[in-house]
């Protein structure tokens, strides 16, 4: 009688070559890699200055050894912006005939959710073998609901398939959601709009943020490799150049923001607790850390309101806003 047959490990390992990098420590071969950001900040130009390296070819923006050959990427235009795209090219001079367009009509806009597109997208993969496929963006390459788990498991589950089978590495830009207030300014993933299914598929996560006067690019994410050193971004008229990540200077805490906060409410009228609490927790403000503000501003509680009027301490602080 013939043992039924079963997959292993070493089937798998028959299958599947050892994990490479196409940019070492950041953008993996055969796995999706998201690069996020809020609007504005120049994510479309980090992506095309990725795929400077691959196509001139260049070293990568942290000064390791880029690709040896000059490569295809592949750019999946979702938002109808190709003439942007188009002028960047020709007035960064990079090679026009090593980007790549999918299907035959440069002025397509691709859909994930079509799967005439799809079919589109594999096949120029396979005939041209790009080193690179950058997806710009997500939010416009379906017709999904961008929080729907179903929806977002759909596109990310063909893209991580799509990076594994043709072993191409995959950059799907991608958005912010707004900061919540007294959220810390430093991103994680948390922060990553849409689905938590975004996040979970992609094996490295980019973020890139504005700090200071600067612009910060960093790995917030990876299943693959230790977390790498920031890098600091800047924008010209010739593409991006890269060097020392701007720090950010230090946050305040929970409670300063709270000690400050109660210190301007009642810097000219006494309240009760009662109309100060939902006040404190519409200011993302605890009951906990208002209570924590009071001891430290040595607030008194007269004729059931809370004061600073007797507090020789008001104005030692200063009313700076933290919030």
């Amino acid at each position: 009688m013939t043992s039924p047959k079963i997959a292993t490990a070493a089937d798998l390992a028959s299958k599947l070559p050892t994990i490479r990098w196409l940019w070492p420590g950041w953008l993996p071969i055969g796995f999706v890699t998201i690069l996020a950001g809020n609007p504005g900040v120049g994510k479309s130009m980090c992506a095309l200055e990725l795929a400077r390296s691959v196509i001139e070819p260049a070293d990568w923006p942290d000064r390791v050894k880029g690709p040896t050959n000059q490569g295809y990427v592949l750019w999946c235009d979702t938002e109808s912006s190709q003439a942007l795209l188009s002028e960047r090219i020709t007035t960064w001079k990079l090679p026009a005939d090593r980007i790549l367009l999918p299907g035959n009509d440069p002025l397509a806009t691709i859909s994930l959710s079509s799967q005439a597109d799809r079919i589109a997208l594999i096949g120029s993969i396979k005939n041209f073998k790009p080193n690179m496929v950058v997806v710009d963006s997500l939010s416009a390459a379906h017709r999904g609901d961008e929080n729907s788990t179903r929806d977002m498991k759909n596109v990310l589950d063909y893209l991580a398939q799509l990076a594994r089978d043709e072993n191409v590495a995959v950059l799907v830009v991608h958005h912010l959601r707004k900061k919540g207030m007294n959220e810390s300014e430093e991103i994680n993933l948390d922060r990553v709009r849409g689905s938590s299914v975004i996040t979970s598929f992609a094996r490295v996560v980019m973020a890139m943020e504005r700090v200071g006067e600067g612009v910060r690019l960093s790995v917030i994410k990876n299943n693959l490799a230790r977390l790498l050193k920031p890098l600091g971004i800047t924008i010209n008229d010739s593409g991006l150049t890269f060097g020392a990540a701007p720090e950010r200077a230090s946050e305040p805490t929970k409670t300063d923001v709270a000690v400050s906060w109660l210190r301007k409410t009642l810097r000219d009228n006494p309240l009760p607790f009662k109309e100060l609490e939902p006040k404190a927790k519409a200011h993302g403000i605890s009951k906990r850390q208002l209570y924590n503000a009071r001891d430290i501003l040595g607030v008194k509680t007269e004729d059931g309101h809370w004061t600073l009027r007797s507090n020789p301490l008001v104005g030692v602080f200063g009313d700076t806003e933290t919030e």
